[in-house]
């Protein structure tokens, strides 16, 4: 059946599992160090807040799992998405050192992604991701290993010069274009402040990867 939650949930140890065939969050969760919050089948769709502090974990290894609200990674929190689907037009923001994976066969990521300092995000090898605006800012570290599809929208490494943002593309990620260098009105792009930027060969002879140009 399904299970809607509205009121809020605090876990200071031990963990929790979510086993319904939908349940849904409609508070805030809050999940604090050595703790989980997991899912074991079913789908979980997080419609209000979850923060994860200190070295707090979060896995959804179920059905589907759909953020519509607000996520945030504080200190060394992990947070992980390994079911065969994952959607959000949610928020999703990593301070510190906290790691986010998507590691589902398909993701919708179409809400905004940010990560602050020293946090890092992986989009995992044989996964299809649909982002949308991805920020990484700091040291923050991003590795793409599986297809990301930007649409319309933009991948921000580095906030500003000096930033020692890092983002890693193996393969090219399928992507079709890829620039380096160019201005935020141009749509679909990986724009560029500091750090640095790494990319495998190219998917194809169709494939562009234009630095420091405006044109495509």
């Amino acid at each position: 059946g399904t299970n809607t939650f509205a009121g809020s949930v605090v876990l200071n140890g031990g963990s929790l599992r979510f086993g319904n065939a939908s349940s849904n969050l409609v508070g805030a969760v809050t999940v604090n160090n050595g703790t989980a919050l997991s899912t074991v089948n079913g789908s979980v769709n997080l419609m209000g807040t979850l923060t994860l502090n200190g070295s707090g974990a979060a896995t959804f290894a179920g059905v589907s799992s759909n953020v519509t609200g607000s996520v945030t990674l504080n200190n060394a929190a992990a947070l992980a998405f390994q079911g065969p689907a994952f959607n959000t037009n949610g928020t999703i923001t990593l301070n510190q050192t906290g790691t986010l994976v998507y590691a589902s066969a398909t993701t919708n990521l179409m809400g905004v992604v940010t990560l602050n300092n020293l946090g890092s995000l992986t989009y995992a090898a044989g996964s299809t991701n649909t982002v949308g605006a991805v920020s990484v800012k700091g040291s923050g570290v991003v590795n793409v290993n599986g297809s990301l599809h930007l649409g319309g929208n933009n991948f921000t490494v580095g906030s500003a010069s000096g930033d020692r943002a890092v983002a890693y593309f193996a393969n090219n990620a399928f992507l079709n274009k890829l620039y380096v260098g160019n201005g935020a009105s141009s749509a679909g792009s990986v724009i560029q402040n500091g750090g640095a930027l790494t990319v495998g060969p190219l998917a194809s002879g169709a494939d562009v990867l234009s630095i420091g140009e405006t044109g495509g």
